[in-house]
């Protein structure tokens, strides 16, 4: 896939995140090929949206995890 559908990928997850679908960006982090800037982008956008501080521990650990990997 071309950065530039990485990048609408993600403005289409933002703007989903934004409606309330916490679910739009599933279909960036299960992509293998996603490139580590949209990957953190992705799990930063998803931990911001969550409105339980638990659910934004296991992501932000899942975030470090990531960044570790790359």
């Amino acid at each position: 896939m071309m950065e530039s559908q990485y990048k609408q990928d993600y403005e289409d997850a933002k703007a989903a995140i934004d409606a309330g679908d916490a679910t739009a960006c599933d279909k960036l982090l299960t992509d293998t090929e996603l490139p580590r800037y949209y990957r953190i982008k992705t799990l930063v956008l998803l931990a911001s949206a969550s409105k339980q501080w638990r659910q934004k521990e296991v992501q932000e650990l899942s975030c470090n995890i990531s960044i570790q990997i790359y």
